[in-house]
């Protein structure tokens, strides 16, 4: 949808002439790049980059862990293999099918250029392109672009593997201002706004007064100094060789633009490669010391989501706050200019006008059915209306915004049937079974609120809303999901994602062949050694509850080691139980070593989670952990097998399964997620 909105478009956002400091537009492409290259990519100061002539030293050890064969093959994986190429044309498909051939010498190379601090010559150039920034009035302003660095896949390699070292083996992020809500895991746009949301919402229960500043730093990536960088990396745990090595990388660039028949390559002498792996967490760390200032500098409360930067000071005296403020920005100021960075302003976007294009776009290409008219709009329009409802949640409380908000999904749904205009949105959202806007943005606001709540980041409401005070934002939610009867303070599945670089288990999966691996399971069970401990799980969910079961053999299932069934809560899913049974299963197992260990799980989806690169699952991640623990002192597989197909043990596990929904041996699990709750609450509001 979105590559037809484009072909589509009017295309006045296309790259053309732009204007000259004088106001005239250029005249030739040269023209027009000279201009862009020097709007875009500014002078700096290279004085500031310490790029010696002697290596620091690394030792082997470290350059082994960050370049383990383990991590770079993760690494190689979790690229998408169609990304754009870099000058050298090498999409990530090509080095992931070649992988095997290359991995150890590339393994090499890496670690010899870490190791001596110095980036080959071939991965220092990049291609930039130039992107029309959504919303602009006028694209021959040299602005209403910005660059995407396109750099080689065997950098960003290098990359990735560098800032897992700085992210799970350094934990830097954690010692990072905890109000810098961008490039986290755990922390979106959802909770930069309910803590700003918040604080304004406590100001004017007490009446009040809050004035907040919204900022935004102008190609914060592209201007921020090299030595700004340079003194940020000497701040953290990081490692000289590697604080170094990072410095060299984004000071030794250069970046190759095109436009129609002209080229022209430019050496980059500040910021960080927009689009580059390391690029946000630098920026991070760049910023960390303005989030860091002490309150006689920045008076009030400063918070930042990337390189936008809210300034928020509150009380009962105008005079005081606006002093306050000023201050606040003086100091953002002076910081800016020691960074080489400006302010500039922000953007807005309309969910109507969004949807009026959609119309436009789809008319030419195929015939508009319903099917499609409310696929177009239930994935392309409805996410911009809910974006972080939760936040706003208050203002659907209002007939006048109801009505307005009611008023983009009828005409949505009027699109999709040729209803009149004076049909009803009931009538209307009955014939297309649509659940009404504002049940439905209160769901989504519970869940959004919920997901809030799992990463930690939810603020505790006090006072407590009182008759005469405005009704806060988290209050609301938690009323919508007290009356959805989850318990309130129970620990939900959902936590703070977490990178998975271990894995002390190998996995078999059916791959592309799932009948040929069904005829042979029954023959790689019976070849199973002797000596080897097999283990089967299986999880249930029917009417009566839900359960969980496993069993443990040895000598090719003829001596049971051990037997389980567990109750668990009506409130687990069958996801949840079959990972469950893994994890009850493993810890019969802990007290074994030097032993080859076969789990069993008809569960695939289970296997997959367990092999992601990012954990999101409370109960995912403890089942992880055990695997891992029983892994370090045997060999563990965990394979799939065929769910009734005739498989002793899995049909064995299947009947414990069974057993555990009305066992009495109770077992916890975490609360999932709210949303089939959610919606079934929003269905019966329709």
């Amino acid at each position: 949808m979105n590559n037809i909105l484009k072909s589509t478009n009017n295309r006045t956002d296309k790259l053309e002439a732009v204007y000259k400091p004088d106001g005239t537009l250029t005249n030739s492409s040269s023209e027009t790049l000279d201009i862009m290259a020097s709007t875009h990519f500014k002078e700096g100061t290279e004085e500031y980059v310490h790029t010696t002539t002697t290596a620091l030293n690394i030792t082997n050890d470290l350059l082994n862990k960050i370049y383990s064969e383990d991590r770079l093959d993760k690494a190689i994986k979790s690229f998408e293999p169609y990304k754009a190429a870099g000058p050298d044309n090498l999409q990530p498909i090509i080095i992931q099918n070649a992988w095997s051939h290359i991995g150890s010498l590339t393994r090499a190379i890496m670690k010899k250029s870490h190791e001596t601090q110095h980036i080959p010559k071939p991965w220092r150039n990049s291609r930039g392109i130039f992107i029309p920034k959504p919303g602009k009035a006028d694209y021959n302003q040299p602005k209403s672009y910005r660059t995407i660095t396109l750099s080689p896949v065997m950098l960003k390699l290098q990359e990735k593997v560098i800032l897992w070292h700085m992210q799970n083996d350094l934990k830097i992020a954690q010692d990072t201002n905890k109000r810098q809500f961008g490039f986290k895991r755990g922390c979106s746009t959802e909770a930069a706004l309910h803590k700003v949301t918040h604080m304004i919402e406590r100001r004017i229960a007490k009446k009040g007064y809050v004035l907040g500043v919204f900022l935004d730093i102008e190609a914060a990536f592209d201007n921020v100094s090299f030595k700004a960088i340079a003194n940020a990396l000497s701040t953290t745990k990081l490692d000289p060789a590697t604080a170094q090595w990072i410095t060299n990388m984004v000071a030794t660039r250069h970046i190759t633009i095109n436009h129609k028949d002209s080229t022209k390559t430019i050496r980059i002498k500040r910021g960080c490669p927009q689009g580059g792996i390391l690029s946000p967490f630098l920026w991070n760390l760049v910023i960390d010391d303005l989030l860091n200032l002490s309150p006689k500098d920045t008076p009030g409360y400063l918070q930042a989501f990337a390189d936008d930067i809210v300034s928020l000071a509150e009380g009962n005296d105008l005079d005081v706050i606006w002093d306050r403020t000023q201050k606040t920005l003086n100091t953002i100021m002076k910081w800016c200019t020691t960074k080489d960075l400006t302010i500039s302003a922000l953007k807005t976007k309309k969910a109507t006008a969004s949807l009026m294009q959609c119309r436009k776009a789809v008319g030419p290409t195929w015939g508009l059915t319903p099917k499609t008219c409310i696929w177009i709009y239930k994935t392309i329009i409805r996410p911009i209306i809910t974006y972080c409802c939760s936040i706003w949640i208050r203002a659907t409380h209002t007939n006048i915004n109801a009505t307005k908000l009611r008023r983009v999904q009828a005409l949505a749904l009027r699109i999709m049937t040729g209803a009149m205009p004076s049909t009803p949105f009931v009538a209307l959202n009955q014939i297309t079974n649509t659940t009404d806007i504002i049940p439905y943005l209160q769901g989504e606001a519970a869940k959004s609120n919920e997901r809030l709540r799992a990463y930690g980041s939810l603020t505790r409401e006090r006072p407590e809303h009182t008759k005469g005070t405005i009704k806060a934002h988290v209050t609301i939610n938690n009323d919508f999901v007290k009356d959805l009867n989850i318990p309130h303070n129970s620990e939900r599945d959902l936590t703070v994602p977490s990178l998975n670089l271990q894995s002390n288990f190998t996995t078999t999966t059916p791959g592309d062949n799932p009948d040929t691996y069904r005829t042979q399971l029954q023959n790689i069970i019976n070849e199973t050694p002797e000596d080897w401990i097999t283990c089967y799980t299986d999880g249930s969910k029917t009417e009566e509850g839900c359960g969980a079961g496993y069993i443990i053999t040895t000598n090719n299932n003829n001596t049971i080691l051990h037997e389980d069934s567990l109750n668990l809560p009506n409130s687990c899913t069958v996801y949840q139980a079959e990972l469950t049974a893994i994890t009850y299963a493993c810890r019969q197992l802990t007290n074994y070593t030097d032993k080859h260990i076969i789990i069993w799980t008809d569960s695939l989806s289970s296997i997959n989670s367990l092999t992601t690169l990012i954990t999101k699952n409370n109960t995912v991640k403890y089942c992880l952990d055990i695997l891992n623990q029983i892994g370090a002192h045997n060999q563990v597989e965990l394979r799939w097998i065929a769910a009734h197909s005739g498989l002793w043990g899995n049909e064995k596990a299947d009947e414990l399964a069974k057993h555990g929904t009305t066992s009495t041996n109770h077992s916890t699990t975490h609360t999932p997620s709210i949303y089939q709750q959610a919606y079934k609450r929003q269905s019966s509001k329709t």
